[in-house]
């Protein structure tokens, strides 16, 4: 990792998560959930590990569009 983005990561508290079989559950079960060709949220596997990661922390997501919206995910900005 770049020394400015170790940097940047440390200053703004950022933990990088690893995939484990539990989040990676919750995001094949996201997708089963809202994902393209299944829910009208239409999300890519990208975003359900968004989603997966974010909902047992209660977490708000920063997004932009519609797809959230149709998900009970909490957004950042209301």
């Amino acid at each position: 990792m770049s020394p400015l983005l170790f940097a940047w990561r440390a200053r703004e508290s950022i933990t990088i998560v690893p995939v484990d079989h539990t989040l990676a559950q919750a995001a094949a079960d996201a997708f089963v959930r809202y994902g393209k060709g299944r829910h009208p949220a239409a999300h890519n596997f990208g975003d359900c590990f968004s989603y997966a990661l974010a909902k047992p922390l209660d977490a708000p997501l920063l997004f932009k569009g519609s797809g959230f919206s149709q998900t009970d995910a909490v957004p950042v900005l209301a």
